[in-house]
């Protein structure tokens, strides 16, 4: 049962890629758009093991290198290491309450773009660190339901 709510969660992940890149700006408002790609695979590695927060952050960071047409290895390689990061509390026995799981959403959005801009530098660092920035904010605030879904999902209790 468990691997059925993992590959509705993959599904979900590349619905959202999909719908981030057919309209992205539609779906922020004003200058905070939120990175629903990097939301959903935080979301699931809060909850997961680091193997399978890794494992799924992979997954969203090929998908959106490949939709992108975008350095693939950079966009896989920031998604698994911040999933992967970001599974260890869970994992330690932390109690991840949902104000927790906001602020680690957001933190991991963070994490996410400072590590692609490592692996893929380009000339417009401050403009992208400044969307990452807005899109922390956004995901933070987002991801206090999408984490109860997540729980719910996955088995770990919210406080």
């Amino acid at each position: 049962m468990i691997w059925l709510a993992r590959l509705v969660w993959l599904v979900f992940v590349a619905l959202a890629a999909v719908i981030q890149f057919a309209a992205p700006r539609a779906l922020g408002i004003g200058p905070f758009v939120p990175d629903l790609v990097v939301l959903l695979t935080l979301s699931f590695a809060l909850v997961a093991r680091p193997l399978g927060g890794a494992f799924v952050g992979w997954f969203a960071g090929s998908l959106t290198g490949w939709l992108a047409g975008a350095d693939l290895a950079a966009h896989a390689i920031a998604g698994c290491l911040a999933s992967f990061a970001l599974s260890w509390p869970g994992e330690r026995g932390v109690n991840v309450t949902a104000p927790v799981f906001a602020l680690l959403a957001a933190l991991g959005t963070m994490l996410h773009g400072v590590l692609f801009v490592l692996l893929a530098p380009s000339t417009g660092i401050g403009g992208f660190m400044q969307d990452t920035i807005f899109a922390a904010v956004c995901n933070g605030a987002l991801a206090l339901p999408i984490g109860v879904v997540a729980h719910k999902a996955f088995g770990r209790p919210t406080g």
